[in-house]
């Protein structure tokens, strides 16, 4: 009886680690979504349609973790808000912050990193730089010109992105 009685105190201990456990585990085997709603993808070639208010949203893996990231043309880097990133692996320091970025909110810091893998449904890039930026600068992960540009081309032609490796 004291057996049962042990088992059950553990059991009800980890009960508060479940839902974590189950998210990592569920994000982790999770299907990569080619973009937010509507995406096409075909060989080494994706389509990406606009949101409503005229941005690209794309469904990607970064490290082999699910995010939704914001096609910018603008940006230099790919850049990803710190609590994305962590959850990609990517965990800079407070000495890692060394770069200054202009935005247009002002100039901010930011760590320079490297993706290890950054997936868009069949494309597949390796070692890509970025930036982490604290959550409180930026709050939608950006897909910049440091991975744009390794593509074999990018056009967009109305309210559809072509990607093509």
């Amino acid at each position: 009886m004291l057996r049962y009685l042990v088992i059950l105190v553990l059991l009800a201990a980890l009960v508060p680690f479940v839902p974590g456990l189950v998210e990592r585990w569920t994000q982790a085997q999770a299907p990569s979504p080619a973009a937010g709603q509507a995406a096409q993808a075909t060989g080494g070639s994706l389509k990406l349609k606009a949101e409503p208010n005229g941005h690209f949203i794309a469904g990607t893996r970064i490290n082999g973790r699910t995010l939704k990231m914001m096609v910018d043309t603008g940006a230099t880097l790919v850049a990803l808000p710190q609590s994305d990133a962590r959850r990609a692996g990517i965990r800079p320091e407070d000495k890692d912050f060394t770069a200054r970025i202009n935005t247009a909110n002002g100039i901010i810091a930011a760590a320079p990193v490297k993706i290890e893998t950054l997936e868009l449904g069949p494309l597949y890039l390796r070692d890509v730089d970025a930036v982490v930026i604290p959550d409180a600068s930026l709050s939608t992960p950006l897909l910049g010109m440091s991975a744009l540009r390794r593509f074999k081309r990018f056009d967009i032609s109305g309210d559809t992105m072509l990607l093509v490796q």
